[in-house]
């Protein structure tokens, strides 16, 4: 048994990293486990020079789907395109990050590069994953082609697109239909793994172990694998994921067979809006409180630039129409909350209160407070 013990190790090792996720700052991620209900997470750990981050796992049983979006990785307007993102994240960071512009009459020297968006041998956008730079491509070339008459239309189509509330929650069920069934198949593969595995090894002996596990691993890895491939096929775009590659990976690795329903339900809803997302899966608090972070920060920014100026504003009027369809309103959601008692100021985006003294909040970036005397 003290020989196996590393493998076991090594085993668990894969099994946990393989639920860290290195992506866009601009990502969300909304989860949800067997009982259905969501949780949303933002990248941790972020690096700010190429506004990175790391997105952990929710739980170490990977029975439950992690839905992953991102707000717009560029700027877009009938004049041209301008890269720089807009999440809540790089607002609040200080500013839109990039300024590259893009006249589209050069929309042919921008390529794909896995995540990426090139142009010149230098990344023009960063997107949460290979299918959605090239759903981004497609959307941008398009635009491009677009008389200039009605370059506007179709950026304003393509942005309400991305803020369809039907459109989410189609493809949730959708997927939820898909994987009826399979949602304990990752949980017997972590049962082989660290409790049938080890349990072998004491009773019966190392050399059985290996056969037994590996008869365990097929007869799992191989309904896993028809289950990803149908789901895969229904449910995401022909782009979205290399089904062969991945196919491959949970025919014989079993920490990325365990994690299967998150490696599907990835790129289920990209090219949507984290908060049209929100808006269907949050309850009513925690989606004001989350919207409400976005909207200080779209607010705050106020670029220099011509083309971000423009979509800036078209960003905000898109939000505004999602919020009026869920029966709210941005001066609803951006209501200053009871007070406190000794409470002086608030934060505009978490509403914690404080006391007199401190200018900024400490849980939300450096958020300047808001005096309860202001009205």
């Amino acid at each position: 048994m003290t020989e196996a013990w590393p493998l076991f190790a090594l085993l668990a090792i894969f099994y946990v990293t393989e639920g860290f996720w290195w992506v866009p700052a601009s990502c969300v991620c909304f989860w949800s486990g067997m009982r259905r209900s969501f949780l949303s997470a933002e990248p941790i750990w972020r690096h700010a020079r190429d506004s990175r981050g790391v997105l952990p796992p929710r739980t170490l049983l990977a029975n439950g789907c992690r839905y992953l979006t991102q707000a717009w990785p560029l700027s877009i307007s009938p004049d041209g395109i301008t890269s720089g993102g807009w999440s809540a994240f790089e607002a609040l960071g200080g500013g839109l990050p990039g300024g590259r512009s893009l006249a589209f009459e050069d929309v042919s020297e921008l390529s794909v590069s896995g995540r990426r968006l090139v142009l010149r041998k230098q990344t023009f956008a960063l997107l949460g994953s290979s299918g959605a730079a090239i759903d981004m491509l497609k959307l941008v070339r398009s635009v491009a082609r677009t008389v200039p008459e009605e370059r506007e239309a179709a950026i304003r189509t393509a942005l309400e697109a991305g803020f369809d509330r039907v459109e989410v929650r189609r493809r949730i069920r959708r997927l939820r239909c898909l994987i009826r069934g399979t949602r304990m198949l990752p949980l017997l593969v972590l049962l082989n793994l660290f409790v049938l595995g080890p349990l072998s090894v004491v009773m019966i002996g190392r050399g059985v172990f290996w056969a037994i596990c590996l008869a365990i691993h097929v007869m799992l890895a191989v309904p896993v694998t028809i289950a990803f491939v149908r789901a895969s096929r229904r449910a995401l775009a022909p782009d979205a994921v290399d089904r062969v590659g991945v196919s491959i990976t949970l025919l014989m690795f079993a920490p990325a067979t365990a994690r299967f329903l998150e490696i599907l339900s990835c790129n289920l809803l990209a090219g949507m809006h984290p908060l049209a997302v929100a808006s269907v899966v949050l309850e009513e608090e925690e989606f004001a409180r989350f919207a409400r972070g976005h909207i200080l920060a779209i607010r705050q920014v106020q670029p220099q630039d011509r083309v971000q100026r423009w979509f800036r504003e078209r960003l905000l009027e898109s939000i505004d129409g999602l919020l009026s369809r869920t029966g709210l309103s941005a001066s609803r959601i951006l209501e200053a909350p009871p007070r406190e008692p000794d409470a002086v100021s608030y934060c505009p985006r978490c509403h914690a209160q404080y006391r007199d003294g401190p200018e900024r909040c400490a849980d939300c970036n450096g958020v300047e407070l808001k005096s309860h005397e202001t009205p």
